[in-house]
């Protein structure tokens, strides 16, 4: 009788032990899905070439013993990725993270030229930018495009104006 509930308590420990198992690799793989599904989000939202740019802008500056340079260039890069993921976790972004994350994109941006642009934002005072959601990047690849293909083209100082009203 003694062996019989010793084999039961085996027997149960193991088939537990087992389940218990599986639950966990299920539970890894849904998180490994949400994880590559974020990264896939992100991957959409800035465009890889802007990635490396900047991270060859940091390698710039750390290379000319700019420290400091290296350090704000990556302060920003790291929020705008940041904000990112916030945005695309959410599924949407407040109009106030999104001229948030335009800043620091046109301030990162901005390295890459020898000539720094002058970038403006103005949003009309009747609009309630912490309550507006809009979908995230909506405006980021406009403004890529007037960088890419307007300013670079200036022999000097381009001027990238955005202008938010409710019209």
């Amino acid at each position: 009788l003694g062996f019989f509930f010793f084999f039961m308590i085996i027997l149960f420990s193991g088939i537990f032990y087992h389940r218990n198992r599986r639950h966990r690799e299920r539970e890894l793989n849904l998180k490994l899905q949400l994880f590559k599904s974020e990264m896939d989000g992100l991957d959409s939202q800035i465009n890889t070439h802007f990635i490396y740019n900047t991270l060859a802008v940091i390698q710039r500056f750390i290379y000319q013993n700019m420290p400091e340079m290296a350090m704000t260039c990556l302060g920003r890069f790291t929020s705008l990725l940041r904000i990112s993921l916030i945005h695309s976790r959410n599924g949407y972004a407040t109009l106030a993270s999104e001229m948030e994350a335009l800043k620091l994109y046109a301030d990162l941006e901005s390295y890459n030229h020898d000539d720094i642009p002058l970038f403006t934002i103005e949003i009309s005072p009747d609009i309630a930018i912490d309550s507006v959601k809009i979908p995230p990047m909506l405006i980021q690849p406009l403004l890529e495009n007037a960088f890419k293909h307007g300013i670079s083209n200036q022999p000097k100082h381009g001027k990238v104006w955005i202008h938010v009203n409710k019209d």
